[in-house]
């Protein structure tokens, strides 16, 4: 799978890079709104991954949000899906705390 995420990424540096951009984050589209939350990882219960899971992302009920662990699905969407896909927001600019106001971001000693 690595070969596969690598892939991906590089599509994906490539594509920011085609547009300017520093920072790639994923976002719910419109339709995705109230989607049901899942549990990232299915049919996989050892008791220290029961304790721990309520810390992993959940996944969502359709692409691309879900995660099938079936690597001939996993290839054909990582390999085929769009870059540009409605879903990954491409920007440039500072990141939120950076746009912060310096009062905000830094405690002064009393």
């Amino acid at each position: 799978r690595s070969e596969l995420v690598a892939e991906f990424v590089c599509r994906l540096v490539n594509r920011m890079t085609e547009l300017g951009a520093s920072r790639c984050v994923p976002r719910l589209r419109e339709q995705d709104q109230g989607m049901p939350a899942y549990r990232m990882i299915d049919d996989f219960s050892p008791g220290y991954m029961e304790r721990g899971m309520h810390l992993f992302p959940k996944q969502g009920d359709r692409d691309p949000w879900r995660n099938t662990q079936n690597y001939i699905l996993d290839r054909e969407l990582i390999r085929n899906a769009p870059i540009d896909d409605d879903v990954l927001d491409f920007s440039d600019g500072p990141v939120a705390s950076e746009r912060a106001a310096p009062a905000e971001v830094t405690r002064t000693a009393a």
